[in-house]
């Protein structure tokens, strides 16, 4: 049942947390034949069920996020998700109910910002086309995992950040929620290497465009065509690089 290559971490950093468990579990699920982006969703709730969990426990010295609905600061930024992050967001677009005004707004931020590369995203500060008129995420129970991890403890700081990027400093964040939403991702996306599934990232806008205009999208995915290639912002091979030495809280680390 176990090849044993599947306890061996992809990435750089600590082994703990919740990386190990969902790694496997992930790496399980794919290679007995699950539905990659039903696995992710599952991904996408744990994140959130982990998140609630911290957030009630007390961790002397440290703030709790202030995110809350409507606060959209941060959501102007380049997000990047996997192939099948951006499945999940196509069927849940397929069936929302304003499905016409959203794909035109996709649309339309995929073509204004087709030029952009990761500078660019931080200069020009652009809104999701996912997001609604009060500032709330449209597809909220399938956004990416990236938005799922984000927060912050000040969000006074994410609105500077969103007027003048230019100037805007780190985001504060909790280091504790920080840590453990980041092995639980990471955990994931070395199931998805181990089996099978290159976690490749992608743009959200370019990606959610050729899953939109090309109605044989998935079944292109699932005879082993890269169809999200033209929207690739990362290769799965530079990953271990970008995502360097995952380092535990200050209390864990001393």
């Amino acid at each position: 049942m176990n090849d044993g290559r599947k306890h061996l971490a992809i990435y750089g950093g600590l082994d703990e947390g919740a990386r190990p468990v969902v790694r496997e579990q992930v790496a399980e699920a794919l290679t007995a034949g699950a539905d990659p982006a039903t696995v992710i969703d599952v991904v996408g709730r744990g994140v959130d069920a982990q998140w609630l969990a911290l957030e009630e426990l007390d961790f002397p010295g440290e703030a709790a996020p202030a995110c809350r609905a409507g606060c959209s600061w941060c959501c102007a930024q380049r997000v990047e998700l996997t192939t099948w992050e951006v499945v999940r967001l196509s069927r849940a677009l397929g069936s929302h109910p304003e499905r016409d005004r959203l794909e035109a707004r996709i649309r339309g931020v995929a073509d204004a910002t087709r030029s952009f590369d990761a500078a660019m995203w931080r200069s020009t500060p652009t809104p999701c086309a996912l997001l609604d008129d009060a500032g709330r995420c449209s597809v909220y129970e399938a956004r990416p995992l990236a938005c799922r991890r984000a927060h912050s403890i000040d969000a006074s700081a994410c609105e500077a950040a969103r007027r003048d990027p230019a100037s805007a400093g780190p985001i504060p964040r909790n280091a504790t929620l920080a840590w453990n939403l980041a092995s639980l991702v990471i955990g994931a996306l070395e199931g998805y290497a181990h089996g099978g599934h290159a976690p490749h990232h992608h743009e959200l806008h370019a990606a959610l465009r050729i899953a939109l205009d090309d109605p044989d999208f998935e079944a292109r995915l699932g005879a082993g065509e890269d169809a999200l290639a033209p929207a690739r912002s990362t290769d799965a091979s530079s990953l271990p690089k970008l995502l360097g030495e995952a380092s535990p809280p200050a209390d864990e680390a001393s």
